[in-house]
């Protein structure tokens, strides 16, 4: 299996992750306040972060190497579409209902998903193998100077 193939499968436990955390968290704060707390290992809480995995990890294969306004969009978006996946009828008069939860916690997200992106493909993958390459990608802010002047008779 190559390395680049690895780097790309390794990025969607990290969203899952991420997505099943956001996912109670968000359904966390919309019930604080109230008797009933979300826990692990109940029906609607686990309903709510498989619905938010699946959505954020076709996401994250769909949205690939997009900008981050594209992926903050789909962040806005992302509760009202998670309401279709949980449930139809009534998520959305929730969604809405408690948005001002809904909407920050779909754009946060968002914003983590998309630095998990960039974190995976932002970077050139180069060969540092010859000590061209190697001098060319330094982070050195002074630049090597070239090799002939680096000999020139004063």
């Amino acid at each position: 299996m190559s390395p680049r193939l690895l780097v790309r499968l390794a990025r969607f436990p990290l969203v899952a992750l991420v997505a099943a955390g956001m996912g109670w968290f968000g359904l966390a704060l919309m019930y604080a306040g109230s008797p009933y707390v979300p826990l692990f290992g109940e029906f609607w809480t686990n309903y709510v972060i498989v619905a938010s995995i699946i959505l954020w990890c076709s996401a994250a294969f769909f949205l690939r190497g997009r900008s981050v306004s594209t992926w903050l969009w789909f962040g806005a978006l992302s509760p009202l579409l998670g309401a279709s996946l949980a449930a139809p009828p009534a998520g959305f008069v929730f969604i809405l209902a408690k948005g001002y939860v809904a909407f920050p916690v779909g754009l946060a997200t968002a914003w983590l998903v998309y630095r998990i992106d960039r974190r995976m493909f932002g970077r050139r993958q180069t060969d540092t193998s010859t000590p061209e390459v190697s001098a060319a990608n330094s982070d050195r802010s002074d630049p090597a100077p070239h090799p002939q002047l680096a000999f020139a008779p004063i």
